[in-house]
């Protein structure tokens, strides 16, 4: 596995969209991903110029998570799009049955990858709200 450190398209992504990159890991919960983090000066933006700022940065977060993950597999046969599952407080058994009911049937597409939201409150990942990333062939 490519270092995302030093992976040329994931540093071109996180120049393009002015974000960070951040490990985040729910070991509870079985979580252990990079999430792409906008940075304070893009929040700040948002809340200037959007009245409900925090509908569009929950919204931003999912496309920002996307895109790492599109850039991570580097694969143009794959599309990377959120699930419209979303879970609140879900348990550790809860997450691995969503991951196997989102999983595809094809053996080289990667399995649905758990996220955790953004609390819009304190700008940081929330485990009590987990969506999921899934990954289909594009056509």
């Amino acid at each position: 596995m490519v270092e995302i450190a030093k992976n040329p398209e994931v540093e071109k992504l996180l120049e393009s969209t002015r974000c960070r990159l951040m490990h985040y890991e729910d070991v509870t919960l079985g979580i252990n991903l990079d999430l792409q983090i906008p940075r304070m000066e893009e929040v700040e933006k948002y809340k200037g110029r959007w009245a409900n700022w925090e509908e569009y940065l929950g919204a931003r977060w999912t496309v920002l998570q996307e895109g790492l993950q599109r850039a991570l597999i580097n694969r143009t046969d794959i599309s990377v799009k959120a699930a419209l599952l979303v879970r609140e407080s879900p348990s550790p058994k809860q997450i691995t049955e969503d991951v196997s009911s989102l999983s595809s049937t094809s053996g080289d597409i990667p399995k649905p990858i758990p996220y955790p939201l953004i609390n819009t409150e304190n700008l940081r990942p929330d485990s009590t709200k987990i969506g999921y990333l899934v990954f289909e062939r594009s056509l």
